[in-house]
C-alpha cells in the first residue's frame, strides 16, 4: 500500500511537511470517513469540542496540516520565549 500522504499530496513531502511537527495524523475509517488524531494517544483530534471524525479525506488533509504547521508555530515561538528550554543543561 502506498504512503497516503505521499500519494495525495507529493510536492508537500519535502517542503512543508519536514518543517511541521507530526503531533497529527490522519486516517480512513471502516465507513470511509477520515479521523484526524493525534499519533501518541491515537484519540481523535478536537478543535474546541468538536471531535475531528467523519471528515473527507480533502478536509482531513487540510486540518491536519494546518494543526501539524501551527503546533511548530506554537514551539517555535515558545524557544524564541525561552532559549534555554529544551536545550543543554549549565552546570
Amino acid at each position: 500500500m502506498p504512503d497516503s500522504e505521499a500519494y495525495a499530496f507529493p510536492s508537500l513531502k519535502g517542503e512543508l511537511l519536514g518543517a511541521m511537527s507530526h503531533d497529527y495524523g490522519r486516517r480512513v475509517e471502516v465507513n470511509r470517513s477520515w479521523t484526524i488524531y493525534h499519533v501518541f494517544t491515537g484519540r481523535p483530534a478536537e478543535i474546541g469540542t468538536r471531535p475531528m471524525v467523519g471528515l473527507s479525506e480533502f478536509d482531513a488533509t487540510s486540518v491536519m496540516l494546518f494543526l501539524n504547521s501551527h503546533n511548530a508555530e506554537r514551539r517555535k515561538a515558545s524557544f524564541s520565549r525561552h532559549p534555554s528550554a529544551g536545550g543543554s543543561c549549565q552546570h
